[in-house]
C-alpha cells in the first residue's frame, strides 16, 4: 500500500554520502592556509557545528580569524569538490532507498551544501529517482547567508502541506535533532559522520542508530516500509 503521507527527510553529507574523510581533509587544507595545525577525526566530531564560523572559532581561531575563514568557504568547497569524483553511499543507502520508494514514502535531501552539486552527485551515483526534492543552499554566495536549513525545510513542509508526525528526519549532526524536535518529526541520529556518538546522545534524538541497515526497524513501526 503507498504511503502516500509519509516522508523521510535525509541529511546528505555524512548521511548518506560517505565523505566525512573528505570534509576532513578539506578542512585542514583550508586551516593549514591560516596557520593552524592539522586536526583528526576525533577533533572534528568534537567540536563540528555550523555555521563554520562557530566550528572555527571552538577550534581556537579568533573571532576575525574564523569570519575570514567562514567567507573564504569557497575556498573548501573547491577542495572538497575536486575530491568527491570517486565517493560512494554509505553502507545500505540504495537499498532502504529502493525499498522505501516502493512503500510509496517520499524521501527528501536536506542539506547544508549546494543543490546543484548535489544533484550532480545523484546522478552520477543514478539515485536522483529516488528522491523528491533536494533542499540546500541555491549557490556557494549565498550558502550560510541564505535561510537556514530548519527554515528551508518547515517552508517545504508548509507548501506540499505534509505532516510533522508522518516523517522522520536523518542525520549525523545535532542539527538535525534540533530541527525534529523544534518541527514536530522523529529523529534519527546516525553515527559515524560529523559528530561523535557522545554529542549525538547528548542531544537526545528520538532514535540513534549505527547504520542505515538499523535504520529499517525503526521505519517499519512507522509504516514507512513494508
Amino acid at each position: 500500500m503507498a504511503n502516500k503521507g509519509k516522508y523521510i527527510v535525509f541529511d546528505w553529507n555524512g548521511t548518506l554520502f560517505d565523505d566525512t574523510h573528505v570534509v576532513l581533509e578539506s578542512l585542514n587544507a583550508h586551516i593549514s592556509h591560516h596557520g593552524h595545525a592539522a586536526v583528526d577525526i576525533d577533533t572534528l566530531r568534537a567540536h563540528y557545528d555550523t555555521p563554520p564560523k562557530i566550528y572555527y572559532r571552538n577550534l581556537g581561531f579568533t573571532e576575525a580569524e574564523a569570519e575570514r575563514l567562514h567567507n573564504s568557504g569557497h575556498l573548501f568547497n573547491a577542495h572538497y569538490e575536486s575530491r568527491t569524483a570517486t565517493l560512494g553511499l554509505r553502507a545500505g543507502s540504495t537499498e532502504i532507498l529502493t525499498d522505501l520508494q516502493k512503500a510509496g514514502t517520499k524521501a527528501l535531501i536536506l542539506s547544508n551544501h549546494i543543490a546543484d552539486a548535489i544533484r550532480d552527485q545523484l546522478k552520477r551515483l543514478d539515485i536522483e529517482h529516488f528522491f523528491k526534492d533536494v533542499l540546500a543552499f541555491p549557490n556557494i554566495a549565498l550558502q550560510y547567508r541564505d535561510i537556514t536549513k530548519g527554515e528551508r525545510l518547515r517552508r517545504h513542509m508548509q507548501g506540499y502541506k505534509f505532516t510533522p508526525l508522518n516523517a522522520v528526519i536523518v542525520g549525523d549532526t545535532v542539527e538535525e535533532i534540533e530541527i525534529g524536535r523544534e518541527q514536530g518529526l522523529t529523529s534519527v541520529a546516525i553515527t559515524g559522520g560529523m559528530i561523535s556518538e557522545a554529542r549525538l546522545r547528548a542531544a537526545k534524538p528520538d532514535y540513534l542508530v549505527h547504520s542505515l541497515q538499523e535504520l529499517r526497524p525503526i521505519l517499519q513501526e512507522r509504516e514507512m516500509l513494508s
